[in-house]
Order: C-alpha cells, then sequence, then structure tokens
C-alpha cells in the first residue's frame, strides 16, 4: 500500500488549523503521492514544501497542460519559475520543460497578454535557474 505524504515525511497535522493553507496543508499530509491534484501541487509548490515530490508533478503537469493552475491560467508554471529554491537537483527536467515551452509558443493562442507575459517571463527565468543566474 502507497504511503502518504504524512508517512513519507513524517509529519503532524497542525492542529486546530485556522486558516485555509493549513486546512489545505493537513489534507494534502492524508494523501499518497499519486493522489495530489492540481490545487495540492500548486499550493506545495507556492509554499515549497515537499519538493521532490512537487516539482516533478508539477513538471509533468505542465508538460501535459501548460496552462495548468488552481487560481488563473498558467499558475503552476508561475509558481514554479518563482520559487526561491534553485531547483538545481531538477536542471535536466527543467531544461526538457524549457524546450518544449519555447517549442510551443508560436501554437498558442494566449487568451489575455497577461498569460502570453506570464508564459515567457516564466520561461526566461526558469532559464536563469538552469543557468545558475
Amino acid at each position: 500500500m502507497p504511503k502518504t505524504i504524512k508517512e513519507i515525511y513524517n509529519e503532524e497535522f497542525i492542529s486546530n488549523p485556522e486558516t485555509s493553507l493549513l486546512k489545505h496543508y493537513n489534507s494534502v499530509l492524508n494523501k499518497t503521492p499519486d493522489e495530489l491534484n492540481v490545487a495540492d501541487i500548486c499550493m506545495l509548490i507556492r509554499q515549497e514544501f515537499f519538493l521532490d515530490i512537487a516539482v516533478p508533478k508539477a513538471i509533468e503537469l505542465i508538460k501535459d497542460n501548460h496552462a495548468v493552475g488552481d487560481y488563473y491560467d498558467y499558475c503552476l508554471l508561475v509558481n514554479l519559475s518563482k520559487m526561491d529554491n534553485p531547483l538545481s537537483e531538477y536542471k535536466t527536467e527543467l531544461s526538457s520543460l524549457v524546450t518544449m515551452l519555447e517549442n510551443d509558443f508560436s501554437k498558442i493562442e494566449f487568451e489575455l497578454d497577461s498569460d502570453k507575459d506570464d508564459y515567457c517571463e516564466s520561461i526566461q527565468r526558469i532559464k536563469a535557474k538552469i543557468e545558475n543566474k
């Protein structure tokens, strides 16, 4: 039987969570990595929790749907690119992702100029992480 996040990381539930973030955190602890949904991965990436599970899942979700996100289109891509963590252990996967995003750019019909800006700026931030700038 697959282990839950709580079991993998030996984490404890936050007693009497008062915010939606803490409630969401507790709910994630009860899930196995395969049970994590888009909202879970977005939250983990934003908060930089359990990155060895969250980052590969985020990369796969973005590869499957570049516009994936919980609050707005391209949210997961933006959050991944804005992480404080340098993500150096994911250089190969991020390089592959950047190549895909750049190749797909001309095929995308962005609904909003801000989506196009988010997409392009995120690619540049991820490239900087890959190049350690």
